[in-house]
């Protein structure tokens, strides 16, 4: 990429063989903006033909507003709030299921980033004519870590816990990693990786969305179906993270 140049349209490919007429596909690799960057290259006729397949990781569904007109809608839209849609809440997040923090930080991150990428999801998978797959990074490390120079270790799942295993970079973060961290590695390696050089996921089951969702390699019909729900028919998909 040339020095001081956010444009994705003037990226320079790396390939392991000189011969420029090679022909080798190009897949997209993103976390956060970068991520979101690829939702847009996918939506932009600007970016035809210029790649093949894209992995994102925990982009922004919402492209159309500055950080602070996202800022301005939440605060005008918790007003109205009512007791119904609290109540509802706390029924979809039970505070007897594991602990009151981890239902608490689940509603926080399906509000935030994983509903509304859901659904952007389900716009990809009804609009393209390419297969679409999605899954759930919900690892939790062995031992609470701090991850973006975070203030408080995070004793669950992060924003770009799967970008970290798929560098094999979770050591900077664990000491003292475990047979289940270095697999962790393992096993997001080898999804990218066969994505990238078939088309499909490494696990056997793991369909196309809608009808499948990977939670880490487990694959399931879903993945929080009613809380997503809940949350967009009462028009929470304005709350989702801005990038």
């Amino acid at each position: 990429m040339t020095l001081g140049n956010e444009d994705c349209l003037y990226l320079n490919v790396w390939t392991p063989s000189l011969n420029s007429t090679a022909g080798l596909p190009v897949t997209l690799f993103g976390h956060s903006s970068g991520a979101t960057a690829i939702y847009a290259l996918l939506a932009s006729t600007l970016g035809r033909g210029l790649f093949h397949k894209a992995w994102v990781i925990c982009g922004s569904p919402v492209m159309n507003k500055t950080a602070a007109e996202a800022d301005d809608y939440v605060r005008n839209a918790l007003l109205p709030f009512g007791v119904v849609v609290a109540e509802t809440a706390l029924k979809l997040y039970p505070e007897n299921v594991q602990t009151p923090e981890f239902q608490l930080t689940s509603m926080v991150t399906d509000l935030r980033m994983t509903c509304g990428n859901e659904y952007l999801a389900l716009v990809m998978a009804t609009s393209f004519t390419s297969p679409v797959f999605r899954y759930i990074a919900g690892y939790a490390t062995s031992i609470p870590t701090k991850a973006f120079g975070a203030t408080f270790p995070a004793r669950y799942a992060f924003d770009g816990i799967d970008m970290f295993a798929y560098y094999k970079t979770m050591g900077l973060m664990i000491d003292n990693m475990t047979d289940a961290d270095r697999q962790w590695e393992v096993n997001v390696q080898q999804e990218v990786m066969s994505f990238v050089l078939t088309g499909i996921p490494f696990t056997a089951d793991w369909g196309m969305f809608p009808g499948r969702t990977a939670e880490n390699t487990t694959v399931t019909a879903g993945y929080h179906t009613a809380e997503c729900l809940f949350w967009l028919k009462n028009g929470f998909f304005s709350y989702s993270w801005i990038k």
